[in-house]
């Protein structure tokens, strides 16, 4: 999607639609942004998301509206696009003529990430999973529909965050209400009957009964450090089923791991299993 924008200070909303519409130029959002024209010197824009032709057009926007203005799209694309890693720039143009290109962006096309530079304030980075954008950080509710996606989508939101930092792709909150939600479960008191062949398990707590899968049972086993009874549930199963708990209990994994937190427990669950499963054999 290309850009063009101008200096917020001198915007005149009609006049801009009547210009659009004559170089059939189709606006689908529009956002503020502050860049860093000059070492010292910031200016803000306003910025109009477009289809159509751009190359050019920022000087033209200069000269019929007599203020510094912006464009940007794939002529602006820096570096080598195979390579995977490449810069993303605006092109700044004034009344007068004079033309300055400002690195915005970085892209990493190995982990879908667009990573805003220095000289750009007011636009959030982003993640693109499964063809869909996050905003980073990643909120707990993002966190939840992409583990909904599967682990590989999560070691891609964990390999992110050892590359650029857990502090700018997961937030805080995210991250402390992973703590809460994630806090080893007391079930001593529960008592509960696995069903193998419906692959249920049925549960009696504080005189209410409820059901949980086998897999999400033994999640929750194993962060209550009841990790002889997990490996006992998962020993009776059945190979599809064992392939099942590993994926959940994967996914566990990399939620620990996103968050910073030990991943003792679940290793040595992991590990017994595979032992389990090779002696099997």
């Amino acid at each position: 999607m290309a850009w063009l924008g101008l200096e917020k200070s001198c915007v005149d909303e009609e006049k801009l639609k009547k210009f659009f519409e004559k170089n059939n130029i189709v606006v689908t959002s529009s956002f503020d942004v502050e860049i860093q024209i000059e070492p010292e010197k910031w200016l803000a824009f306003k910025v109009y998301e477009v289809t159509g032709f751009v190359e050019g057009m920022a000087c033209t926007l200069a000269s019929i509206f007599n203020c510094t203005s912006l464009e940007a799209g794939k002529h602006l694309v820096l570096g080598e696009i195979s390579a995977k890693l490449w810069d993303e720039a605006v092109r700044i143009c004034t009344p007068e003529g004079r033309k300055k290109t400002v690195v915005v962006f970085t892209y990493d096309a190995f982990l879908d990430v667009r990573m805003p530079t220095k000289n750009i304030k007011g636009i959030s980075p982003q993640i693109v999973i499964y063809g869909r954008v996050f905003k980073l950080p990643l909120s707990f509710d993002d966190l939840v529909e992409i583990s909904k996606l599967g682990k590989k989508y999560l070691e891609k939101v964990e390999k992110a965050a050892s590359v650029y930092g857990i502090d700018k792709v997961i937030s805080k909150e995210a991250l402390e209400e992973l703590r809460k939600t994630t806090k080893r479960r007391k079930i001593e008191e529960i008592k509960y009957e696995v069903d193998y062949e419906a692959g249920y398990v049925l549960i009696i707590e504080k005189g209410k009964i409820t059901t949980l899968s086998i897999p999400r049972f033994v999640v929750i086993l194993i962060e209550g450090n009841r990790i002889d009874e997990a490996l006992e549930i998962f020993m009776k199963c059945d190979a599809k089923k064992r392939d099942e708990i590993k994926e959940a209990v994967e996914d566990l994994l990399y939620l620990y791991k996103a968050s910073g937190r030990s991943t003792e427990i679940i290793e040595e669950f992991l590990n017994r299993a595979k032992e389990s499963d090779e002696s099997s054999k």
